[in-house]
């Protein structure tokens, strides 16, 4: 068989898998994909999907990935995408598990969130496994997670995530955001985005980011073709206060996938 840069996902379950389910272990997959080529300086758009299913075969959950041709060929400099990929989720999986203390460089609260929907369906179905196969599938690209290594890991990521949040009383996590205005022109008054989260104060603040790549996020994540500015989202922020008078949010993270338009709910 010709070797090709794919990335086969092996699902061996005891219980029937629900649909929602494995959509959001997929989901996952590409965005932790996405996630990884972005790191890697591999250049895509943020809004683009980059993985597509080639084959879905019978017997077991076994779907095979492709990536997008865009980048795909030819493939960077001895770097392919769909290897090195697989060789990231080990590196996690050993992480998560205790193997090495070293943390996978680069590796973030986002990561870890969406590296533990990924073991979900695998978590909750005892004696399951999911394996992760690249390019020929020879074993040194090749990871296999039980269901007691799932638990284990998904443990190890909520603690993770826990030491990574800001040690601070202003911090809100998972707060519902709504644009109030949307500056991108520095010379257009008054200056700056403004938001208002309900939860916190119905004034719209000031809207800060962490990281410039939150708001592109944002920008390059439409739903049902609705203007960016228009939707929802969900936000994890921290609250700059005056005194005892919240002024600024800091967005330190941006829940993309949760977006959704308040006109519809």
């Amino acid at each position: 068989m010709e070797q090709e840069n794919r990335l086969v996902i092996e699902i061996k379950n005891n219980n029937e898998i629900p649909l929602t389910d494995l959509t959001l272990s997929l989901l996952n997959v590409s965005h932790q994909y996405k996630r990884f080529l972005l790191k890697n300086g591999v250049d895509i758009d943020k809004s683009e999907n980059v993985l597509f299913v080639k084959q879905v075969i019978s017997g077991s959950v076994i779907i095979e990935l492709a990536p997008l041709m865009t980048f795909a060929l030819p493939l960077i400099q001895d770097f392919n995408t769909v290897c090195e990929f697989v060789k990231h989720i080990k590196n996690l999986t050993e992480y998560c598990l205790g193997s090495t203390e070293k943390k996978p460089e680069g590796v973030e609260k986002k990561d870890f969130e969406q590296f533990h929907e990924i073991l979900n369906i695998t978590a909750k179905d005892n004696a399951s496994s999911i394996i992760f196969k690249a390019c020929d599938n020879s074993t040194q690209n090749v990871v296999v997670i039980n269901s007691t290594q799932a638990n284990a890991a998904q443990n190890a990521i909520k603690r993770a995530v826990e030491d990574m949040m800001p040690e601070t009383s202003n911090f809100y996590s998972k707060q519902l955001l709504k644009w109030f205005q949307v500056r991108f022109d520095k010379n257009t008054r008054p200056v700056g985005d403004r938001a208002v989260i309900e939860n916190i104060t119905s004034i719209p603040l000031k809207v800060v980011f962490e990281k410039d790549d939150i708001k592109q996020g944002m920008i390059g994540n439409p739903k049902n073709n609705k203007p960016w500015q228009e939707l929802a989202y969900i936000v994890d922020v921290e609250v700059l206060k005056l005194g005892d008078q919240p002024k600024v949010y800091k967005i330190i993270e941006c829940y993309t996938e949760e977006t959704f338009d308040p006109k519809e709910t």
